[in-house]
């Protein structure tokens, strides 16, 4: 009796186990962000394929350089998170001197449910200067809390701005699009 009396304690122990691990499992920690899924890749002006890692990083950046563009401190904050601390007038004095940002291509390094690393070409032009600059950059993206932002941008050292021009002109030929705002593979 005694031996019946511990196997269906044991068994019942091991079931409330196994609901209080189900419940545990089931409850989601405050701030923690469901895993996002990348969107369906997407088939470029050129007829090549655009991978799902691709549209989103394309979209992601659009999105931070329209808010450059438009110098206005919120909404770079929501695309750029390594603005957040920043006062607003500190952050329009930041991007007052430049403007005209184009994202022209896009080569994802890496990519993880929470994370996303990308090389981009872009480029920009100066407040009172007609010339127009090219460069390439590290960027750096997490999700959290249901959405994406910058969190950390490498530029690259200096290459001859002629052959950054004609590398965008061949990533416009791929996408159809010499500015990638204006690509019909963009995210909604």
């Amino acid at each position: 009796m005694a031996r019946l009396r511990f196997l269906t304690g044991f068994i019942l122990m091991g079931a409330l186990m196994l609901v209080l691990g189900a419940l545990g499992e089931a409850a989601e920690p405050a701030g923690k962000t469901a895993a996002f899924e990348y969107p369906s890749a997407y088939v470029a002006g050129d007829g090549s394929q655009v991978s799902g890692e691709e549209r989103q990083a394309v979209t992601l950046v659009v999105k931070a350089f329209d808010a450059y563009n438009k110098n206005d401190p919120s909404l770079i904050k929501q695309a750029d998170w390594r603005y957040l601390d920043m006062k607003d007038e500190e952050v329009r004095a930041k991007f007052a001197p430049v403007g005209g940002f184009r994202l022209h291509d896009v080569k994802v390094d890496k990519a993880a449910p929470d994370s996303l690393t990308t090389y981009i070409l872009y480029s920009w032009e100066m407040a009172g200067d007609k010339n127009r600059y090219y460069a390439v950059a590290l960027v750096s993206l997490a999700y959290r809390d249901n959405a994406w932002g910058i969190v950390d941008t490498v530029a690259l050292p200096d290459s001859d701005n002629q052959e950054l021009a004609r590398q965008a002109a061949k990533a416009g030929k791929r996408f159809g699009a010499a500015d990638l705002r204006e690509w019909k593979g963009l995210l909604k």
